[in-house]
């Protein structure tokens, strides 16, 4: 590289090369090195410092085709046929650094030792820098003239989430070995599932890989799929959510089937699945056993499963100061000025300072008159008044007015007393179902025992008590469930109750709501002060609509403010800047906005001074004036009734959708009762007559040998949430 780049000093820069003697021959002494290092361990950071040094390149330095020509080769991966690459581009010799780092990177993250803690972070870490490597080739990358296959996006779209997943997966080992909780752990492999996943499209899509790499990655994308819904199984038992537990590890059990399913897998990753699907195998069994015979939950379809969501721990980020024992040295550094990159940081910092202070100081003056005007109750007061005085007095606001045509469009207090009674009725079918069940397996049972009083030891059926015990169990939880449903019901009672009065005033015509206030309106001598209230605070909307317009002009400024000129003049005369300086200089395109930003904020505390000094005068009427203090108090109520009003309408509405959706659940519960009940009547008349032969004859009793032909455990909708109103 060293005569291509002396060439371009000379010229370009007119400096004389010798100057940067020792930099041109670190640059190609390095780049000879790494052809005879075996050590791998050793190649790490001198790519890195490499890496660095070409960044620096690119920086000064345009090399391409048609400036500093230098040619660069490659060795094609994904290519065999064509076994070389070349390209006149800079990016192409710093994307062909990037590519050994990140495979040696990951190279040595495989053969670090999974079984300690510190091997499983180091792995993390070095996959990490895998993915940083080869997410950096992708910005790299001249699409325009792809010069080999082996930078095409789709393959390194594969290599960053291949890296990425297996980052994740120590992450996911490191969290198994600290015992963390199941719902964190089902996070973590849902977000080694997706990266596994990602990396298998993109292996597909490139056509350039093994079938093997393909087939590995489908495989763990699955397995880690199956270790998500088995953790997320663990969560859903924990919660009580028996149905869903069964649905998950069912999901899981496929998904691990499908992994160690795959053909051409590796022997010890086949070994691992096929004993994990095992043990899913194993939970699955259980769960089904224990949500049929104990808690008959309905088991979700897989569409239904809420999807886990994925907690993707890990980034590609390429970390080089861990491999190094001392910073790299800056080469060329005497071309580009230092003081020229710190004085356009400084620069940018004191131009987004301003922006920023300014908006804050805005938006504070802006907080500031929206306070005022909340503790002066305006304009809702100024409204009220103003209603007062019209025609046919007292009038209603025009805020209540407006409130009160909703509550009747919905219905009013007829609306809601009907909502309550169905609410009532629906929840007395729950009732009545769950009676009746009852009821009926008490019949039978009482059945039973009387045939049992009557031929005593003669009578050799099972007990009905001993049959139905997981029926009563799940009548008990659901009148539980129920009885838990009724008392939010009566909290919802109680608050209509408490406004019922001020809900049935809204129920009412605005002629009949403005009958019910009490009458109370300023004097005449108020008026002329209202109306200059009025227009005060209509100037005032006006201004407070200016602030987003002048924050946007301020933000237009700086977004153009560039400062490349000024540093490509400096650069060109070779002198210093200081980023101070500079702001100083430039400032003056912000001072026309700055200065409208000042006379927003004076204009807007001066309208507000005028709406104080109003609002005292206008207020002064209601003092000491009993009516006015019983119409404001009246009003207060109906704005506390709508309010109310709202909550009960949208709890009422959950409460009948929790019943209506209990009800399914309750009648199939019923009907499963009644089909035990029909059985046992069926199987009573025929063992009976065995019965009384076998007494006529003089024989023992025959041994029952009757057979249960209704299912023990019925397939049952668990109940839905409870619903709970606000307080």
């Amino acid at each position: 590289m060293a005569p291509a780049l002396r060439a371009h000093i000379a010229t370009v820069y007119s400096e004389n090369p010798d100057n940067y003697r020792e930099d041109l021959a670190t640059l190609d002494a390095l780049r000879t090195e790494l052809s005879f290092i075996d050590r791998q361990d050793a190649v790490i950071p001198r790519l890195l410092a490499l890496n660095a040094h070409l960044d620096q390149v690119a920086l000064k330095f345009p090399v391409d085709e048609h400036h500093v020509r230098i040619c660069f080769t490659w060795s094609n991966v994904g290519n065999p046929i064509v076994s070389l690459s070349s390209s006149f581009g800079l990016w192409f010799e710093r994307a062909a650094v990037l590519w050994n780092l990140g495979a040696l990177f990951g190279k040595l993250a495989c053969h670090s030792d999974l079984d300690s803690v510190d091997g499983i972070k180091r792995a993390c870490s070095m996959f990490q820098n895998a993915a940083g490597c080869f997410e950096r080739i992708k910005l790299l990358v001249d699409t325009s003239s792809l010069a080999s296959p082996d930078y095409a996006m789709p393959l390194l779209e594969m290599l960053v989430s291949t890296m990425l997943a297996q980052a994740q997966e120590m992450f996911y080992e490191k969290a198994v070995m600290d015992k963390l909780k199941d719902l964190t752990l089902a996070k973590l492999s849902s977000g080694a599932e997706q990266l596994y996943s990602k990396a298998h499209a993109s292996a597909k899509e490139t056509g350039l890989f093994h079938s093997d790499w393909v087939v590995s990655l489908d495989a763990k994308a699955h397995f880690f799929k199956s270790i998500t819904e088995t953790r997320r199984a663990a969560v859903a038992k924990a919660e009580g959510q028996y149905g869903e537990e069964v649905a998950r590890l069912q999901v899981a059990a496929a998904e691990a089937k499908s992994a160690f399913g795959l053909r051409n897998l590796n022997a010890k990753l086949m070994a691992k699945m096929k004993a994990f699907s095992g043990e899913v195998d194993a939970l699955l069994a259980s769960a089904k056993r224990d949500n049929d015979v104990i808690y008959i939950a309905l088991v979700p379809s897989k569409e239904n499963l809420a999807p886990v969501s994925a907690a993707i721990m890990v980034k590609a980020s390429l970390q080089p100061e861990a491999w190094l024992k001392s910073p790299i040295p800056t080469l060329f550094a005497g071309l580009m000025p230092l003081s020229l990159h710190k004085a356009a940081s400084e620069y940018s910092n004191l131009a987004d300072t301003l922006v920023r202070d300014r908006t804050a100081q805005l938006q504070d003056a802006s907080d500031l008159a929206q306070a005022t005007l909340q503790s002066l109750n305006l304009p809702a007061s100024l409204e009220a008044a103003e209603a007062a005085l019209k025609p046919g007095a007292p009038n209603v606001p025009p805020t209540t007015s407006r409130r009160a045509a909703e509550v009747r469009d919905e219905g009013g207090v007829r609306g809601l007393d009907d909502s309550w009674a169905t609410l009532v009725r629906e929840r007395e079918k729950v009732f009545a179902a769950l009676d009746d069940s009852l009821r009926v397996l008490e019949a039978e049972e009482a059945e039973d025992e009387d045939m049992r009083r009557q031929f005593s030891t003669r009578w050799t059926r099972p007990r009905s008590k001993d049959l139905t015990g997981h029926l009563r169990d799940t009548e008990r939880s659901y009148r539980d469930k129920m009885g838990a449903a009724k008392k939010s019901d009566d909290l919802i009672r109680g608050k209509i109750d408490a406004n019922y009065a001020g809900i049935f005033s809204l129920s009412l015509s605005s002629e009949e709501i403005a009958a019910s206030l009490p009458v109370a309106a300023p004097g005449k001598e108020h008026i002329g002060t209202m109306n200059k209230l009025k227009a005060t605070l209509g100037e005032l909307a006006a201004v407070r609509s200016e602030m987003p317009q002048l924050i946007n002009k301020l933000k237009e400024i700086r977004k153009n403010d560039d400062t490349a000129p000024l540093l490509a003049a400096a650069m060109r005369d070779k002198k210093d800047a200081d980023g101070d300086a500079m702001f100083k200089a430039e400032s003056k395109k912000y001072d026309a906005v700055t200065k409208e930003m000042d006379d927003w904020v004076k204009r807007q505390s001066e309208i507000m001074d005028r709406v104080s000094d109003l609002n005292t005068s206008f207020a002064s009427w209601k003092v000491g004036n009993e009516s006015a203090e019983k119409r404001e108090k009246a009003l207060q109520n109906l704005d506390k009734a709508y309010k109310a009003y709202k909550e009960v309408t949208a709890n009422l509405k959950e409460g009948l959708k929790f019943y209506t959706d209990f009800q399914v659940v309750v009648n199939r519960f019923n009907q499963s009762c009644r089909d035990f009940a029909t059985t046992r009547t069926i199987d009573k008349k025929e063992f009976l007559a065995q019965v009384q032969q076998s007494s006529l004859a003089g024989r023992p009793p025959p041994p029952w040998n009757g057979q249960i032909s209704f299912n023990p455990n019925p397939p049952a909708t668990a109940p839905p949430s409870f619903y709970y109103p606000r307080q």
